[in-house]
């Protein structure tokens, strides 16, 4: 691609942008995945599954919808 210079796209310059949509097709179902995965590790119902070193978690409180407090005991807090 040469800056200042106007031409006709020709067929390999569209294989260019299809491999362009199929790259970003596949970050955006990188970034899909990756936000279902946080969301389901912070879930109350699986993180026992997920966190293997988790022995207990309890809510404690909800500031809103993002925030929370909650109490969480570990393997290695055990250990104190």
């Amino acid at each position: 691609m040469e800056i200042d210079v106007v031409k006709i796209a020709e067929d390999k310059d569209f294989e260019k942008f299809k491999l362009f949509q199929v790259l970003l097709l596949k970050l955006q179902k990188l970034e899909q995945d990756l936000l279902k995965l946080y969301d389901v590790s912070q879930d109350p119902q699986y993180r026992n599954i997920l966190d293997t070193c988790m022995i207990e978690s309890k809510d404690l409180g909800l500031f809103n919808s993002n925030n929370n407090i909650e109490y969480y005991f570990d393997l290695y807090d055990s250990n104190l």
